[in-house]
């Protein structure tokens, strides 16, 4: 799933209610994802321990991008690195870079994992990393 990077809806109405909706529908899609995980992360997810869930937690999180690493490459995307992303709200989700001929036009990489968000960067845009 791509992020909208600009738009402009001049109806404040018409643009509150699709900021609410898309909020709603990235929480019913991270809960699905969240089901998916073992019964010990998705306490973790609850508890608010799970390392995505504070930057305090990066130790914890440093494997992630290991595991990430690994799962793109058995699927043919093979990442130039993987970091932890320091993202707003405390949280962290895992930056994918990649050449820009690796970059997926077709939305299939994941954008969860293993209750992370995770944002592809291609090498060309590595300045506009999150952090």
């Amino acid at each position: 799933m791509y992020r909208l990077v600009s738009s402009r809806i001049d109806d404040a109405e018409l643009r509150d209610r699709y900021i609410t909706e898309y909020g709603e529908l990235r929480r019913h899609l991270f809960a699905k994802h969240a089901a998916t995980l073992s019964a010990e992360d998705q306490q973790k997810l609850d508890d608010g321990t799970h390392p995505s869930q504070s930057h305090s937690f990066a130790t914890d999180a440093e494997p992630y991008c290991r595991l990430l690493d690994s799962h793109l490459r058995s699927i043919g995307i093979v990442p130039n690195e993987i970091v932890l992303g320091w993202y707003h709200m405390d949280r962290i989700v895992l930056t994918v870079y990649l050449d820009d001929s690796q970059v997926p036009a077709d939305g299939k990489p994941p954008w969860l994992f293993q209750g992370f968000e995770v944002f592809y960067v291609p090498r060309s845009n590595k300045d506009t990393t999150v952090h």
